[in-house]
């Protein structure tokens, strides 16, 4: 199961893991997962209490922006 993966990974490597890296383009694992409503993936992240909610990409769209113009409603809440 990935989502147990993931989380093992985030508890594990917790001092080795950046959960804000930008990647080219200037996304990273939040701002993928809003854009594509993966709300268990938002919702570990948020959990794990690193994740930059101000984060935004290289055109300056935050999360909550980019989730509301794609209609990612669940994401949002």
């Amino acid at each position: 199961n990935h989502i147990n993966t993931m989380k093992f990974m985030l508890l594990s490597l917790k001092n080795i893991i950046n959960v804000n890296l930008m990647g080219n383009g200037g996304w990273n694992g939040f701002l993928i997962s809003c854009r594509n409503q993966h709300n268990t993936i938002v919702a570990i992240l948020l959990d794990d209490g690193r994740t930059d909610l101000m984060v935004s990409n290289e055109n300056n769209w935050s999360t909550l922006m980019m989730a509301a113009y794609w209609g990612k409603t669940q994401v949002i809440k």
